[in-house]
């Protein structure tokens, strides 16, 4: 039988890293694997917003959710709420919630479709309780009672990543991580395995290792590095590759969104912390240059701002996530704007993964290869979700939405956007992070209707489907009005003492 792998070592400097380090601990306590967190923790800045998975992994920690969010100055996301994407400048809500219910079988959204076919401006965010607690600025944690409508609410965390990052480190030496705080300058790599043997750190300090995790973000030191990975850029399907962010000291919004609007050069979002707000401005550097889109963001927050912090957005993914005995997570495997998914989300689910395969210590090639090919899938699923809104737009008001046009979709997307301009129907994998009403909510939102509905909507009494889309909208409202503000609920957290 192949050895147990007892040497890990985790080469931070993206802030994933220590989460990273935190989850393994937490999966391998009881037995002889030693841990080394190699990370000076410099640079984490910026506020990342997490997917309703994301708390999937707080409890495989173990971890106390309240703690973390008190810790880290986070809030509570319900889902994003996005404008500017259509000449006609439309809002509408990407919520974390279910919508409806299944009527003779059917998904509800086939009967909302139904009505705007036959131009009734019924709106799909109606039927939704997380999306009215968005509008009304209230939040509640789910109900365990099927019976209730907070059941059908999900959600996710806009977190600051720096204090994130140190919360997460905090729990990893607990739970008995090495840390050392230092900046990883090489690998070693054995001539006959094609594994790596080792890491130098700066001080030449020489770190040996079973099984090896490159959270060097874009440095990609040990895959790309060290190994000789490649890397398949997605610049032909998405068009940003820059990004700017300022932070304010603005408390004022505490909505449970993050609000996302498409501009002229680009588009911006709004992710708000307790004490502040963080804008970032993701643009493509061909046709608009940093210091442009640092005044455009700066004259559109309005407010005293923090000096610009730009960076590159390499749209793309790593050919191989997991080579030999070594592992991409967070950028060194990929990066995508972020419009929905963040690289604190996509590193969760990386880790989660891992641990559901872990290997020994020979590092099975065909492991790796489920590995790949399930991470693979995450990633394609992200881009077509990403690019569905650029492939809807029908905006040509600037050389940035000329641009967009001009881009090509992936054949996934061309098949899914076929699919649902027949008949409404969805192509959709169980295990994407994205739920079957959040690609409704973004087709609707994007004006994106089929030809006909599923014939089985005819089936239907209408006058009876009618009168149960006015019960649940009405439940909804009265849902909702219970619902405590969500300001109110950040302060009422135990442990807290906020204003």
């Amino acid at each position: 039988m192949p050895e147990p792998i007892q040497q890990i070592v985790i080469v931070g400097g993206d802030a994933c890293a220590p989460a990273v380090a935190a989850c393994i601990a937490n999966s391998l306590r009881g037995t002889d694997a030693k841990i080394t967190l190699l990370d000076d923790m410099s640079d984490h800045s910026g506020v990342a917003s997490t997917l309703p998975r994301s708390t999937n992994f707080y409890k495989l920690l173990r971890f106390d959710e309240r703690s973390l969010v008190t810790e880290t100055g986070a809030t509570f996301k319900l889902g994003t709420e996005h404008s500017g994407w259509l000449r006609d400048d439309r809002r509408f809500i990407q919520s974390f919630g279910e919508h409806g219910t299944p009527i003779r079988l059917l998904p509800f959204h086939q009967y909302v479709l139904n009505h705007r076919l036959a131009d009734d401006a019924v709106d799909f965010a109606d039927f939704s309780l997380a999306s009215a607690a968005i509008l009304e600025g209230r939040f509640a944690y789910p109900s365990n009672d099927p019976r209730s409508l907070l059941s059908t609410i999900h959600y996710g965390l806009q977190v600051d990543t720096q204090r994130f990052a140190l919360a997460m480190l905090k729990y990893a030496v607990a739970a008995g991580v090495k840390h050392i705080a230092s900046i990883t300058n090489g690998a070693t790599v054995d001539a006959d395995s094609g594994f790596i043997a080792a890491v130098t750190l700066e001080d030449g300090t020489v770190i040996n290792g079973d099984f090896f995790i490159d959270c060097t973000g874009e440095r990609a030191l040990l895959i790309s590095g060290a190994l000789g990975v490649g890397y398949q850029s997605w610049s032909e399907f998405l068009p940003c590759d820059r990004c700017v962010r300022i932070s304010t000291n603005d408390v004022q919004d505490l909505s449970p969104t993050t609000r996302v609007v498409a501009k002229r050069n680009g588009w911006s979002r709004r992710m708000q912390l307790i004490d502040r707000a963080d804008f970032e401005f993701f643009y493509n550097g061909a046709i608009c240059g940093d210091e442009d889109a640092a005044k455009q963001l700066t004259r559109d927050v309005g407010a005293s701002a923090s000096l610009p912090v730009h960076r590159q957005v390499r749209a793309g993914r790593r050919e191989s996530f997991w080579r030999g005995n070594c592992m991409a997570i967070g950028r060194s495997a990929g990066d995508l704007e972020s419009l929905e998914i963040s690289a604190m989300s996509r590193a969760h689910s990386a880790v989660v993964r891992l641990m559901s395969l872990w290997p020994h210590s020979d590092c099975d090639p065909v492991i790796a290869g489920e590995y790949n090919r399930l991470t693979s899938l995450e990633y394609e699923h992200a881009l077509d979700f990403v690019a569905l809104f650029y492939a809807l737009s029908d905006r040509d008001d600037s050389d940035f939405w000329r641009h967009c046009q001009a881009l090509k979709t992936s054949a996934t997307l061309d098949y899914r956007l076929s699919l649902f301009r027949s008949r409404g129907r969805l192509s959709w994998d169980a295990e994407e992070n994205f739920s079957r009403d959040n690609w409704v909510s973004a087709l609707l939102g994007l004006n994106c209707l089929p030809r006909a509905c599923d014939p089985l909507v005819d089936i239907a009494d209408p006058k009876l489907v009618s009168q149960f889309m006015d019960e649940i909208r009405q439940a909804v409202r009265e849902a909702v009005n219970e619902m405590p503000r969500h300001d109110t609920f950040l302060k009422e957290l135990p442990g807290t003492a906020r204003q």
